[in-house]
């Protein structure tokens, strides 16, 4: 089925993906979301990070672990294929912001953070990220 938004804008428009959510119960947040609206859990590693999806958007719930910090949106993820990324980066610019730099630590789901203009971060990966 061919969305509204690919059918305006073309299939390599960016894709919203993922969402990620800070939580000091991160176990009872993932409960209200696998009940509520009945995602599924696809991954626990390490105990750690809590993955949902609905089979097409991921809902990640990470443990707050920043004393002081309040807990809610930590970032949003846009899959990008690689022929748009360069485009996609050359638009931030526009917007007088800093190009997004590659992920410390390794991270294999995420290529790349950037802010938007109100500072809320965002990951853009060329290479998806799994959903359930």
């Amino acid at each position: 089925m061919t969305s509204r938004a690919d059918r305006r804008y073309g299939s390599r428009m960016p894709k919203l993906r993922r969402l990620t959510i800070v939580s000091l119960q991160p176990e009872r947040l993932a409960q209200f979301y696998q009940e509520v609206f009945e995602m599924r859990r696809v991954a626990n590693p390490r105990g750690e990070a809590i993955y949902l999806s609905d089979g097409y958007f991921n809902l990640t719930i990470i443990p707050n672990r920043a004393e002081g910090k309040a807990s809610g949106l930590n970032h949003i993820g846009f899959d990008v294929s690689p022929a748009e990324a360069a485009s996609v980066l050359g638009r931030f610019e526009h917007w007088g912001l800093a190009t997004p730099g590659s992920r410390e630590g390794g991270r294999s789901f995420a290529d790349l953070r950037g802010t938007d203009p109100d500072g809320n971060n965002m990951d853009i990966s060329t290479h998806g990220f799994p959903t359930g």
